[in-house]
């Protein structure tokens, strides 16, 4: 986690801080998870990623 470390560790220890901004109920982050996600791409990584819980009714991850 080299590239915006700072956003990550404030989502990561505030989820529901991401789902203020986006305009979403911050219950929201109840059904999700922060993580680093890196495509094989030469290296192409999204950060933060904001992934879905397993067995959550959510639809898509926030990237």
């Amino acid at each position: 986690m080299k590239t915006d470390s700072i956003f990550y560790c404030i989502f990561k220890d505030f989820p529901n801080i991401f789902f203020e901004l986006i305009n979403n109920l911050p219950e929201t982050s109840n059904t999700y998870t922060f993580s680093s996600v890196e495509i094989k791409q030469t290296s192409f990584i999204f950060s933060p990623c904001c992934n879905c819980l397993p067995n959550s009714k959510q639809d898509f991850p926030y990237l």
